[in-house]
């Protein structure tokens, strides 16, 4: 399995993508700013992959790419962590991806600052990092409630004794 992080778009990348034109990748832009003003860290999302697919989840919704296609199209990637699934019984687990497409409490400004001001007690927002976490608890990792953002999940990862490999 892969975690795959990155740095979010620019301003002019924004511009010249015709992003500032649709009131969604608006609001997704300033989310994507918050965050980094927020965690203190350029790093403003994290996207799990596992069987060659990539569950990459925004306030747009749940989107599932091939992982050579999101490779090649996503803006901005950093780095990502290699983590080894568990065998169970010989096999090894693959994760569920069908209970992330419809979401209850997509992300929000809100729910994103309840999670992290309250160290991840207050938990109503599935977003990019809830999602991770999961897979990451299929894969037989379990991160502990208090990572609430995309840069927490690579530090404690990164301290697990898991590689880094910038892109």
């Amino acid at each position: 399995m892969l975690v795959f992080f990155s740095r979010g778009v620019g301003l002019w990348f924004a511009i010249r993508s015709g992003w500032l034109r649709k009131p969604m990748y608006i609001y997704a832009f300033l989310l994507y700013y918050y965050c980094r003003i927020m965690t203190l860290s350029p790093l403003i999302h994290v996207a799990p992959a596992g069987s060659g697919v990539v569950a990459d989840v925004s306030i747009m919704g749940t989107r599932f790419w091939s992982l050579l296609k999101f490779i090649k199209i996503y803006p901005s990637l950093d780095g990502y962590i290699h983590v080894p699934n568990r065998c169970v019984d010989g096999d090894i687990t693959v994760p569920d991806y069908d209970r992330y497409e419809n979401r209850k409490y997509p992300p929000s400004a809100l729910r994103a600052t309840l999670k992290h001001i309250t160290f991840g007690l207050y938990n109503r927002s599935e977003d990019c990092v809830t999602v991770t976490k999961d897979v990451l608890l299929q894969a037989g990792v379990e991160v502990p409630r208090r990572v609430t953002s995309p840069v927490g999940v690579k530090r404690w990862l990164i301290r697990r004794g898991y590689a880094y490999h910038a892109i």
